[in-house]
């Protein structure tokens, strides 16, 4: 990781932001703030000047991929049933 080699695998994807919110993929979690332990349900996180490094595991990087993939499915699926609906109003006028 210390080299970059994990910016070039398939579940990461790098945006350039200030501020993001980091949620779990499933209820409460915890987050390690400077080796100290808080439950959290999400995180406000503002970026300052300065480097922030983010440590997962495959598995985490895995899930995350599985749990995207399947809402990148869903709204797929929802937009085709709005475009067919669409078309399908057009015909009745």
């Amino acid at each position: 990781m210390e080299k970059g080699e994990h910016r070039t695998h398939e579940a990461i994807k790098e945006v350039k932001t200030k501020k993001f919110i980091l949620e779990p993929t499933e209820g409460e979690s915890f987050i390690d703030v400077d080796g100290e332990l808080f439950p959290s349900k999400a995180v406000l996180v503002e970026v300052v000047p300065a480097q922030l490094q983010v440590y997962t595991n495959k598995a985490a990087i895995e899930k995350t991929k599985k749990v995207a993939d399947e809402k990148h499915q869903a709204s797929q699926e929802k937009l085709e049933k709005l475009k067919n609906e669409k078309s399908k109003e057009s015909l009745n006028k």
